[in-house]
């Protein structure tokens, strides 16, 4: 992992072991990111005991980390309380070299190696190595971050493409040509035209042939 910029505000006292025991917890939790960066933004008093609580996980909402302590009071009371970071939490992944239209023949020069702050991103990022067999369902921005809710499947079966009907009836395969109506990967329903005009839906089994369901 690489090092993390720490900025500690000035919000409690200079406590060497709180700002280790702040270090260790995210190092510890933080593990899927590469590098994050942090600012604490509010604390218990300065005046005041308190812990990090190491069994209890933090809760993350946008770049507010909510990291849990417990507090002690009156050197008897002991209260559950969080210690508020401003985040920044970085991965590596892919950023668009160019406006990318939707329904595009994807390759590596579309797109750059990069570590991208992912503290705000809806979405995960999408898989490097899985990108030359996709397509992107959305339009991809230059220089955003791609995901993996804007790729989808690379059909099989492209609307227009002639393919064999095939339509079972008991031991008997019954073949013939038609038009897909629709894009469709192995196991879509897809809808498909004969050449006398008769709709049928139907599964994808390969590139050339399909399945009459109806």
């Amino acid at each position: 992992m690489m090092n993390a910029l720490i900025i500690l505000f000035s919000l409690f006292s200079a406590d060497s072991s709180i700002e280790s025991s702040i270090d260790n917890y995210l190092k510890s939790r933080l593990t899927e990111y590469v590098s994050y960066e942090y600012q604490v933004v509010r604390a218990p008093k300065s005046n005041t005991n308190f812990e990090i609580n190491y069994n209890e996980p933090y809760t993350l909402n946008g770049d507010n980390l909510y990291l849990p302590v417990v507090v002690t009071k009156n050197n008897e009371d002991r209260v559950s309380s969080n210690i508020l970071l401003k985040v920044n939490l970085y991965k590596f992944g892919l950023l668009a070299n160019e406006n990318i239209e939707r329904n595009s023949e994807l390759n590596d020069n579309l797109f750059r190696f990069a570590l991208i702050d992912v503290t705000k991103l809806r979405d995960e990022l999408a898989n490097i190595n899985e990108i030359t067999k996709m397509r992107n369902r959305l339009f991809i921005e230059k220089d955003s971050p791609v995901t993996g809710a804007m790729l989808e499947e690379k059909p099989v079966v492209n609307s227009g493409d002639v393919v064999w009907l095939n339509s079972i009836v008991g031991s008997v395969n019954i073949k013939m040509h038609g038009v897909a109506r629709q894009d469709g990967c192995v196991g879509d329903v897809i809808r498909t035209k004969t050449d006398d005009n008769k709709l049928f839906r139907v599964k994808v089994i390969d590139s050339q042939n399909v399945l009459v369901l109806e």
